[in-house]
């Protein structure tokens, strides 16, 4: 089945973002709703756009997959995920996936889903969308500054509740507390990572689970 959205960009004369929908829907809230959408009109650097998905009712989980949220303007209880995809090019297929809330009726149509793209800078640090399940309680996901690492002195992660084991992929960077349970944590020697993506690992401490737009991200940078 294959749908094409016509959206706008937010700019002073609006040039429309053709974005193909092909998926495979469920019929009913037990099954999670996957699909592929290609942003067809994305601009020339990819790392200037930004697209908001905001779906019409409470869901459990929402990846877009190669995706990163930016959690200062996403929010998880309006059903709201600002999300940025800096490795995708123009056409390329871009996917994603839906877990229906557990009391959800009869799930919603894809029609119903706004998705929204404009072409602006997104500034700050931006996390890697997770969880991508309901079932594993250990989380991959990443971090990504909207320039480089350079004159980043140090980064924290306030999570809405305590997780456990967190560890970075990058043994020079520092995790503070260093046990890696907790729920605030500070990552320092962030200026010597130069790659664009910083990975790390952590396992939800309860039977619950929180996504990327629960995750407060603040930085600190020191003038060049």
């Amino acid at each position: 089945m294959l749908f094409f959205l016509f959206l706008s960009c937010f700019q002073a004369s609006e040039i429309p973002i053709n974005v193909s929908i092909n998926t495979e829907w469920p019929w009913n809230p037990q099954h999670p709703g996957g699909f592929i959408f290609s942003i067809i009109s994305f601009p020339a650097d990819p790392k200037n756009a930004t697209c908001e998905f905001k779906f019409p009712e409470a869901i459990s989980v929402f990846q877009p997959f190669t995706g990163f949220i930016l959690p200062q303007l996403s929010e998880y209880s309006t059903q709201r995920y600002h999300v940025t995809f800096p490795q995708n090019w123009k056409g390329d297929n871009l996917e994603g996936i839906v877990y229906f809330h557990p009391s959800s009726v009869e799930g919603f149509s894809i029609n119903d889903i706004s998705i929204t793209c404009r072409e602006k800078n997104p500034d700050g640090i931006f996390i890697f969308s997770f969880p991508n399940n309901l079932l594993k309680k250990n989380v991959r996901t990443a971090l990504r500054p909207a320039t480089s690492w350079e004159n980043t002195t140090h980064v924290d992660l306030l999570f809405p509740e305590r997780v456990q084991s967190l560890r970075v992929s990058d043994s020079r960077v520092s995790v503070w507390p260093p046990s890696g349970n907790g729920a605030s944590f500070r990552l320092e020697n962030l200026q010597v990572v130069n790659y664009d993506e910083l990975w790390f690992e952590f396992e939800y401490a309860s039977m619950g689970f929180f996504d990327a737009t629960a995750v407060s991200l603040t930085a600190e940078y020191t003038l060049s």
